[in-house]
């Protein structure tokens, strides 16, 4: 795992009362660690190392207010949050993703079907032009015998 990018704790409160241990290794953080708000009902904070998050979520979760002006929602829960059977969820983004999903599918057929209208084109296209070429070779190879043959006759 990288050194945190984004300089010092870029989203960590700065109030003296916060603790600056990671909720799972109990370690205190530097200013070169990735650290992770959990989203979910405990707000603790982790090394995201220790949250087994891969880079590549943490930097999405850390550019936060960027994909936010893009309108999407980046949350991250630890695993304590996440099995917890009282968590609030938020029916609107559920809806929201609901709704994309539905689009995105609609999406993926009607690209499948063009894919596969392509695809059955191709198919009469080679073999239209292998006929055609069978074709043509046939009446070039009888036209070469014949005129070799009117050839040998003279």
């Amino acid at each position: 795992m990288m050194a945190n990018p984004y300089g010092i704790f870029p989203t960590m409160p700065t109030n003296s009362s916060t603790t600056l241990l990671c909720a799972q290794c109990k370690k205190f953080f530097t200013y070169m660690d990735s650290v992770v708000l959990c989203d979910g009902a405990c707000k603790r904070w982790y090394h995201s190392k220790c949250a087994k998050l891969p880079e590549n979520k943490y930097r999405v979760i850390q550019d936060r207010d960027e994909n936010r002006s893009l309108g999407l929602k980046c949350m991250w829960a630890c695993k304590d949050c996440r099995d917890r059977p009282d968590t609030g969820r938020d029916p609107e983004f559920e809806s929201y993703v609901r709704e994309r999903l539905g689009k995105l599918s609609q999406v993926l057929e009607y690209l499948v079907t063009k894919i596969q209208d392509i695809e059955n084109r191709q198919k009469s296209q080679e073999v239209e032009m292998n006929k055609e070429t069978g074709d043509a070779l046939y009446n070039f190879t009888g036209n070469f015998a014949g005129a070799s043959a009117g050839a040998q006759d003279m």
